[in-house]
This record gives structure tokens, sequence and C-alpha cells, in this order.
């Protein structure tokens, strides 16, 4: 009797255990999952490039105040710097966003922190690239904190080797581009040797295509004034022939 008492309420109290992790695991419904999906495949991310200036105390303005316009202002008053702003799109009620930078960014967005229909936030002057990983989730009542999906993003960090003169006619050479995702890992000297022989070659190419382009012209130019160039050659050759003749009657009178 005991022993049936015992599996009895065995039963029991397992009933009622998985009764309330059935209740405490519960989510959304199909249809909201589904719905809920969509708004996360909706994310998109990018950035922008954004000029702000800060006087000599550190304070930041979005464009050059009218003081440093002014007569008293000394050249040293006022600086700019390029900084990325990272932007988040199509964001919705129903959705919330963690987004972790290894720059040590990190915050937790809502809709109503949009601004515009954007949600924005500093990404830095551009001095390193900085991995973003974005998760989003639920924010429905009913399956709040699920996680719905993953991003993985990065700001570039700026180039300065695209600074050296070479460079300004190499835009999209590997070592020139202003902005890259991937660091170098050749040495200096590599690189601006790189620089180098790139520009080298870049020069070398252009004169041969003006030499090309010099021949190329005439030959254009030969074949559409064909007929009055052989006309003029051959007016010359008469001409040269009847002079030809002149000067030997002369000789021959002077000799006679």
């Amino acid at each position: 009797m005991k022993y049936f008492k015992k599996v009895f309420l065995g039963c029991l109290l397992w009933v009622l255990l998985v009764g309330v992790d059935v209740n405490a695991a519960s989510t959304c419904d199909y249809s909201e999952q589904v719905q809920l999906s969509n708004y996360a495949a909706a994310i998109k991310m990018n950035y922008e490039k954004k000029r702000v200036y800060f006087d000599v105390n550190g304070n930041y303005y979005d464009t050059l105040p009218e003081e440093a316009y002014s007569e008293n202002a000394g050249y040293d008053d006022y600086g700019f710097m390029d900084k990325a702003l990272v932007n988040i799109l199509n964001m919705t009620d129903d959705i919330y966003i963690h987004v972790k930078g290894s720059n040590n960014f990190e915050q937790t967005f809502y809709y109503k922190d949009m601004k515009d229909g954007v949600l924005e936030f500093d990404g830095g002057d551009f001095s390193e690239i900085v991995n973003y990983k974005i998760t989003i989730y639920s924010n429905s009542p009913r399956c709040k904190g699920d996680n719905l999906r993953t991003i993985d993003y990065s700001t570039p960090m700026r180039n300065h080797y695209s600074d050296i003169s070479a460079c300004a006619d190499l835009p999209n050479y590997e070592f020139c581009q202003e902005f890259i995702t991937t660091p170098f890992y050749a040495s200096e000297s590599e690189i601006t040797k790189r620089i180098g022989e790139e520009y080298s070659k870049l020069q070398q190419k252009k004169e041969e295509e003006k030499n090309k382009s010099f021949w190329d012209n005439l030959s254009d130019f030969i074949s559409e004034h064909r007929t009055i160039i052989i006309s003029v050659v051959v007016v010359i050759i008469i001409g040269g022939a009847l002079s030809a003749i002149v000067i030997l009657k002369k000789r021959r009178s002077r000799i006679l």
C-alpha cells in the first residue's frame, strides 16, 4: 500500500512540475512567430561619414559655429574630425535590439529611441575597425525576449596610406583605399614600396596609351583626308620635278 502511495505521489508531483514547465516555456503562436521573424529579417544596418567640429574646450558641433568666423577666433580655436554614424533601419515596436561592439560600446534600443524613422548611434572616429554583434529580440508580451536573429556588422577604419600623394591616382588600389575593413599585415616599407610600383606601372601605361593615341589619331587623319594628302604629295612631286628640270636647263645654258 505504501508502495502505491509513493508511486501516486510521485506521478502527481511529476504532472505538477510538467505543468509548471509548460507554462514557463510558453511562446507566441506560430503565426506571430512568423510575423516577428519577418520584422527581424527586415532590419538593415549602414553607416555614414559625418564631419563634426570641436573647440578648444572639447565642445562638439554639427556645423561650425558663427563664432568661428569672427575676427577674434584664432586659427587653432576650432578643429574637425570625421565620425561613423551607424544607422539601424526598419525598426518596429514588436522587437528590440541589443548592440555590442568590439570598442566596448553596448546598448539596447527600442522603437521609442528612433529619430526620424532611424535608430542611430556614434560609431567612433574611424581610428579602428569596429565589429558589432546585433541581437534582435521579440518585444511581444506573449514571447518577450525570444531571440529572433543575430547580425554581424563592421564599420571600417581610415587607411592613413591613402594620404600618400601617389594614391591620388590609385583610389581603388588595395593599399590606397580610404577605408578598410581588414587590417594590413604587410610592413610599412613593403606597403609604400608596392604603392610606388603600382604608381610607376600606371604612369607607364598612360605613356603607352598616349603614344598609341598619337599614332591612332595620325592613322585616322590620313584615312579621312587621303584624297587631299595624295593630291598635295602629287603636287609636291610634280613641283619638285619641274624645279629640277628648270635648274638643269639653267646649268646647261651656262655651260653652253
